[in-house]
């Protein structure tokens, strides 16, 4: 991944990193409430959980989307979002 943010900003682009994170169990619940690939979404959650170790530290904003609702976690990476 680094990789990828490395050829974007040697494009000349401006990458900001944002994570939308939540605990395993939130994350669980929200899968089994949701009809929409389940069985990989669960099956995937080992890798999601294994990613976090390098995406948390490497991120230029971590919003937990746990404690808050979707326009709040939108708001708060546009806030974050640099300036032109």
């Amino acid at each position: 991944t680094s990789y990828i943010f490395a050829s974007l900003r040697d494009a000349g682009q401006t990458v900001f990193h944002a994570v939308l994170d939540a605990d395993e169990d939130i994350l669980r619940q929200r899968i089994q409430a949701s009809g929409e690939a389940q069985a990989w979404r669960l099956a995937n959650l080992a890798e999601y959980r294994s990613s976090r170790s390098w995406m948390i530290p490497a991120a230029d904003l971590v919003v937990n989307t746990g404690c808050q609702t979707p326009s709040a976690a939108a708001r708060q990476i546009a806030d974050a979002l640099p300036g032109p």
